[in-house]
């Protein structure tokens, strides 16, 4: 979570130090304290997924940690996990305005609209010819700029900064379909991704 300070914050899995009798009476493991992580650094945004975190800091960088599947880390194939935020250094020189992050893959956008993805790509998700993975950010093959960017499995979709809905990868299943709807609706409406 980001405090109101933009302060970046987490519970920890206490599943340790839980004794056997409480472990078997109850599931939940996770701290009732959060504690704080890299409260030197000031952040504007974070997405996840259920082995990694991408954080957006207050100076438009961006941070990654966790599990590595899929080059979804960004910062090669050679890292298994990360436990704490580090930069991934292909972005360092760009503004970046918007983070998203789906199961297999990431997306960021520059204030310019310029849209950088990796990770797993196989329905063209990534928006990288002939690439279906890529452990590093690059920058996607399009010639329209984008305002805003969600990631979803198998799909990445975009508004242009005219408004208009663009995406790439497949549509796989029917509750994909009526995700895509709330998709383009989150893209118009989420407040988070206002400048």
């Amino acid at each position: 979570a980001i405090t109101k300070n933009n302060e970046l914050i987490q519970w920890q899995n206490d599943h340790e130090s839980k004794s056997q009798s409480q472990k078997e009476t109850n599931n939940e493991y996770l701290s009732k304290t959060p504690s704080y992580i890299f409260n030197k650094i000031k952040f504007k945004s974070i997405s996840i997924n259920s082995t990694m975190c991408l954080a957006l800091d207050t100076d438009s960088k961006v941070m990654t940690w966790g599990k590595n599947s899929n080059g979804l880390l960004g910062l090669g194939h050679d890292i298994t996990s990360i436990s704490s935020p580090i930069y991934i250094e292909e972005l360092k020189d760009i503004n970046i305005s918007q983070i998203s992050l789906s199961e297999n893959h990431a997306v960021v956008l520059s204030y310019s609209g310029i849209a950088y993805s990796w990770g797993l790509g196989k329905y063209g998700e990534l928006g990288q010819e002939r690439t279906i993975y890529t452990p590093f950010p690059l920058q996607m093959n399009c010639d329209n700029l984008y305002s805003k960017v969600y990631c979803y499995n198998y799909l990445t979709c975009f508004l242009d900064f005219e408004g208009h809905f663009s995406y790439f990868g497949v549509i796989i299943r029917n509750l994909e379909i009526n995700n895509l709807n709330l998709t383009t609706k989150n893209l118009l409406e989420d407040d988070s991704m206002k400048d």
